[in-house]
C-alpha cells in the first residue's frame, strides 16, 4: 500500500500520491494563498525546487502578478484559464504550461479546478513574497486587479472568510473603498 508521503531513508527520494493530496484540497484543506482567493497544500521543497497543490473554486481567479521564479502548472482537475498579456486560455486536466516568472499572468478557475504548481524558487503557499500584483506591462499596482481589469480585495479577512468573490461582484470592497 502506498503511503501519502513517503521518504526513502535518506536516499534523496520521496514519493507524493497526487490523487490523495488534490482529493484533500479540493474537500476544503489546505492553506489559504497569499493573495488569491485559494487554498494550497504544500507538496515538496528542498529549499530551491518546490511544488504545490492549488485549488482554485469556480469563477475565482489569481490577480495579474509576477513572482520571483519560473512555474510549471500541471492541471490536476476541472477546467481553468491562463491570462498573459491580455488574452486568457483555457487549460483542462492534464494540461501542463509554463509560466516565466517574469512574465505578467493570471490564472482562474472556469469549474473547481486543482493544479500542481510546480517553482523555483519555492516560495511557500501563504508567503507573501509568492506573488507581486502587477498590471499587463508589469508595473507594480496597489490594488490587485484581475484579468478583465477589475480590482480585487484580497483582504484576509475576506478572503478567508470566503466574502471576496461577492465583493468582487460589487466591485467595491467595504475595507479600501474601492
Amino acid at each position: 500500500m502506498n503511503e501519502p508521503d513517503r521518504d526513502r531513508g535518506g536516499l534523496g527520494l520521496t514519493i507524493v500520491e497526487l490523487d490523495m493530496l488534490a482529493a484533500s484540497v479540493a474537500d476544503g484543506h489546505g492553506v489559504p494563498v497569499h493573495g488569491a482567493p485559494a487554498t494550497g497544500l504544500p507538496v515538496l521543497t528542498n529549499g530551491k525546487l518546490g511544488c504545490d497543490v492549488l485549488h482554485i473554486k469556480a469563477g475565482d481567479q489569481f490577480p495579474i502578478h509576477t513572482h520571483p521564479g519560473d512555474h510549471l502548472l500541471y492541471a490536476l482537475s476541472g477546467e481553468g484559464t491562463i491570462s498573459v498579456a491580455g488574452k486568457t486560455y483555457t487549460v483542462r486536466q492534464g494540461d501542463i504550461y509554463m509560466v516565466e516568472g517574469a512574465v505578467p499572468h493570471a490564472v482562474g478557475a472556469v469549474t473547481d479546478h486543482v493544479i500542481l504548481a510546480i517553482g523555483s524558487p519555492h516560495k511557500s503557499v501563504g508567503s507573501k513574497d509568492r506573488m507581486t500584483f502587477v498590471d499587463w506591462k508589469g508595473k507594480a499596482v496597489d490594488a490587485p486587479v484581475l484579468a478583465g481589469g477589475e480590482k480585487q480585495c484580497t483582504c484576509p479577512t475576506l478572503t478567508e472568510t470566503g466574502l471576496s468573490a461577492r465583493f468582487r461582484k460589487r466591485q467595491t470592497c467595504p475595507r479600501h473603498g474601492w
